[in-house]
């Protein structure tokens, strides 16, 4: 149970690190001597990653899917904003 947690942390605290997003999956278990966690963790943990990553910036992806999906043809800033973010998405 605390191996999964130590996990959890460490996978929040590498995720915005440019590095490798999977190399702690490999290497936490050797540092800790425990056994490989398998595939069914690893995908949980970015499964997780990616759910907490929407949560966070869950105004701006629906800022960006209502500026495309509007049928209205609005020039505001914030639209303009939006469809422009999602552009560069």
């Amino acid at each position: 149970m605390y191996y999964l947690i130590t996990l959890a942390i460490v996978q929040g605290i590498t995720e915005f690190l440019p590095i490798s997003s999977s190399a702690h999956l490999v290497l936490l278990p050797r540092l800790m001597g425990e056994a490989d966690q398998g595939l069914l963790i690893d995908v949980a943990v970015h499964v997780g990653t990616l759910f907490a990553v929407m949560l966070y910036f869950h105004e701006d992806l629906l800022g960006i899917i209502k500026s495309y999906t509007s049928k209205v043809k609005e020039t505001s800033k914030e639209v303009i904003f939006y469809r422009n973010l999602g552009f560069m998405v």
